[in-house]
């Protein structure tokens, strides 16, 4: 599988944490999903969907 390391922004940037490519820049650092959801929740991307899914509670509905 050939991974494609051009952001939304059309920048190719890579996760300073693990190598991967970066999604987003947070306080002038390149992250990962994966790694940015680590350093905020300390939990990986997906055991926190996970998580949100299974906890009904954590879901918040708002109809138009």
């Amino acid at each position: 599988m050939t991974l494609n390391k051009i952001n939304i922004f059309g920048d190719i940037r890579t996760c300073s944490k693990c190598g991967d490519p970066a999604d987003v820049v947070e306080k002038g650092i390149n992250y990962c999903a994966d790694c940015l959801s680590k350093n905020w929740t300390g939990k990986n991307i997906n055991s926190l969907t996970k998580e949100v899914i299974e906890d009904d509670t954590l879901l918040k509905v708002v109809k138009p």
